[in-house]
């Protein structure tokens, strides 16, 4: 991706370092600024960098939303109810796990999220 102008930080820097900058998690403040003022200066790469900030909100709202949700009241008591009648003979126990993987070439962003929820019994 390039707009065709020769910029003193070339796209391909840019749109490596987009997800950090979006995040905030570029501590040199030179490059930070060396970044906005390619994309300033660059359409293709403001109109990117608008596009994964996008795409970045929407999996921040996501993930938040995921990860707060609880379970439903039939499943706990359904679990407790297990747990009372079982409780010298069984132990369980829930887990949660969420995978995050996000691959970026220079043509496209792939993101995709997994969460598993479980509960093993152990005895």
């Amino acid at each position: 991706m390039s707009c065709g102008n020769h910029h003193e930080l070339p796209c391909t820097d840019v749109l490596h370092a987009i997800v950090l900058y979006i995040d905030h998690e570029i501590a040199d403040e030179a490059n930070v600024q060396a970044i906005e003022l390619h994309i300033q200066e660059c359409p293709p790469c403001a109109a990117r960098t608008a596009h994964e900030a996008l795409l970045n909100q929407q999996l921040k709202a996501l993930l938040n939303r995921s990860c707060r949700e609880e379970a439903s009241e039939q499943l706990r008591s359904n679990v407790t109810a297990l747990i009372q009648q079982n409780s010298n003979q069984m132990y369980v126990q829930w887990s949660q796990s969420i995978t995050y993987t996000e691959i970026t070439t220079d043509s496209f962003t792939h993101t995709r999220v997994e969460i598993h929820e479980r509960y093993e019994e152990e005895e």
